[in-house]
């Protein structure tokens, strides 16, 4: 059964989407990526305390983290080559120069005001050798899937603790890591992004309406091309109307439920960067928990008021 199909209410998953929103909003205002693959990670925490709790696991955290990835796997099969042949993880792995673990570093007492010595610093990025090497043998069909994201979940973890502890040191503040965490950062945001899609059963396929976009709104035909289903659904929140008419929705855990339809396509991904086009700049695309009319919880992109103007 789908980890969402065993959720009777939001929970952790409220904090991890507010999360992964505030993502989104540090992307807008261009700020640092380091934040960015934070926030993500923060998400990604809330999302294993959910599963940890639901299926009452008791694992140590490191554990937790890796049994939360491979669960995409457990649930959905099908989607291991799209996974583990996807151009993230494929720069993911390939990422020159490779990903330190510090704390391999700390045990080795290195020093950020002196050059790191080749020894310890083959130490510190084995985990990324092993990584990029799992993923060359996938291609090759010479390991397991499983092996692959598990190990993909190691390198995670490590980057997760990297930026946990920022750049203090006994020696002094070690800028040079600051600049890893940018260049790491880069190439681990586009993954988490993936896995979150996936851990969260695909919310970039799916599409909460309220407004011009429902299948009888003024606007219907932007939608109506696309092959997929409509259902009823409830939000939680305000919804106000603008000076011209339009309704704005306001994620609020303490606004009223109201009614909505959801509507779910393979195709929407490709639909986005119209769809984002046509609301404009009064709002901004974000995700939100839906709860359909069985009471199953799924999780879904919607148009919100642009708070920033």
């Amino acid at each position: 059964m789908p980890f969402l199909d065993t959720i009777s209410s939001f929970g952790h998953l409220n904090d991890a989407i507010a999360h992964y929103n505030a993502a989104f909003d540090i992307i807008d205002g261009n700020h640092s990526k380091v934040d960015v693959c934070q926030s993500l990670f923060n998400c990604l925490n809330k999302i294993q305390t959910e599963l940890v709790q639901t299926k009452r696991l008791h694992l140590r955290e490191g554990e937790a983290f890796s049994k939360m990835i491979l669960n995409i796997l457990d649930e959905n099969p099908a989607s291991e080559d799209f996974l583990l042949k996807s151009t993230e993880i494929q720069k993911f792995s390939e990422l020159i120069p490779p990903i330190l673990d510090h704390s391999v570093l700390r045990k080795g007492k290195y020093r950020p005001d002196r050059e790191m010595s080749q020894e310890l610093a083959t130490k510190s990025y084995e985990q990324h050798r092993i990584l990029k090497q799992f993923v060359k043998k996938y291609h090759n069909t010479e390991i397991a899937p499983r092996e692959v994201l598990k190990q993909t979940s190691r390198v995670l973890y490590i980057i997760r603790s990297n930026i946990a502890h920022g750049e203090k040191t006994p020696y002094g503040p070690d800028l040079q890591k600051v600049k890893r965490d940018q260049i790491v950062s880069e190439v681990t945001i586009p993954l988490q992004i993936l896995l979150i899609d996936l851990l969260l059963n695909r919310p970039s396929e799916k599409f909460v309406s309220y407004g011009t976009l429902l299948p009888q709104g003024s606007n219907q035909s932007i939608l109506s091309q696309l092959q997929g289903s409509w259902e009823k659904c409830s939000i939680q929140g305000t919804i106000e109307k603008d000076e011209y008419g339009f309704l704005l929705f306001k994620w609020d855990l303490s606004g009223e439920v109201n009614e909505a339809q959801l509507f779910s396509s393979e195709k929407l991904p490709e639909k986005w960067a119209e769809l984002d086009r046509f609301e404009g700049n009064q709002y901004k695309r974000r995700l939100i928990p839906v709860r359909r009319s069985d009471g199953k919880i799924r999780i879904a992109n919607i148009y919100v008021k642009n708070q920033a103007l």
